[in-house]
């Protein structure tokens, strides 16, 4: 077989150390490179035809058999086959969900912390599901990444996951606001004038509470609501209630995975999150 076929395309050669051949790729595709216990796609681009750069360096086809031989580890090229949906890691920071739809593929790319940043459509309906792949990694400039096979229920699961998770982070924000207000309104009708002498303005006062909140420093303000409870008067009931509720939230705020929050963190220095401020929950924790 030649290097190239009669259409011109460049077909890399892979041998082993005794010069047999084993198969032939075209450039640009990949070999599925396996190891005891994960499998991993390395793209092949042709040099000449006595040498491919596989995995960003550049080798001579026996130079590489030696090194798998030595290795003990097999390769072969990467097999296609009927699934409709696949799903690989990119590199070591994306994820590339693909499945296909009635106008060709529909695909989605993910960060490493399962956030989505790029997806949409490729309406090409004639290619088969690793030839959409690769035009969607060379239109991200990811073409050169390894790959990684990964469980497309298994991504989608997790995706899922931290979404849950973003939105339970949403509402402790939002119910962070109340209780601070609420907090607020409670110092401020226990002793009015006090509060009026250490609290010049209102609004800062209920943002400074709500992030002692969220960070958990909340220590001076359950003890000061446990000494109202045990006053006997009118008061102490609105401060159990209030007491209850803060202790409350900390224990479901701290289910929060870290995970999401070093998601969130690198959203702190944004506005929001859909349209709702996140800094200072992830700010102190």
């Amino acid at each position: 077989m030649k290097e190239q076929d009669l259409m011109g395309i460049k077909m890399i050669r892979f041998i082993n150390s005794h010069y047999d051949d084993l198969f032939r790729i075209q450039d640009g595709k990949c070999i599925q490179v396996n190891f005891r216990d994960h499998a991993v796609l390395k793209r092949c681009f042709y040099v000449d035809e006595y040498h491919a750069k596989i995995d960003g360096v550049v080798y001579h086809i026996c130079q590489f058999a030696e090194m798998m031989e030595k290795a003990n580890v097999t390769y072969n090229p990467e097999v296609e086959n009927d699934e409709w949906k696949k799903a690989w890691k990119v590199g070591k920071n994306n994820f590339l969900v693909l499945q296909t739809c009635d106008d060709g593929y529909d695909y989605t790319m993910y960060d490493n912390h399962y956030k989505e940043i790029d997806g949409g459509q490729l309406d090409m309906p004639e290619l088969s599901m690793l030839e959409a792949r690769d035009i969607i990694l060379e239109d991200s400039d990811l073409k050169h990444h390894d790959l990684v096979v990964q469980d497309y229920d298994d991504i989608l699961e997790k995706v899922e996951e931290v979404e849950h998770q973003v939105q339970m982070i949403l509402s402790f924000n939002r119910e962070a606001d109340n209780l601070a207000f609420d907090l607020t309104d409670f110092f401020e009708d226990v002793d009015l004038y006090e509060y009026r002498d250490v609290v010049e303005n209102k609004e800062e006062a209920v943002a400074k509470l709500k992030q002692q909140i969220l960070s958990g420093e909340t220590k001076e303000i359950k003890d000061y609501l446990k000494l109202m409870v045990g006053e006997d008067s009118d008061d102490q009931y609105i401060a159990e209630d209030l007491l209850n509720e803060l202790e409350d939230f900390e224990s479901r705020s701290n289910i929060i995975k870290p995970s999401v929050l070093a998601l969130l963190k690198e959203k702190k220095d944004e506005v929001s999150i859909k349209g709702i401020n996140t800094k200072e929950f992830v700010e102190e924790r």
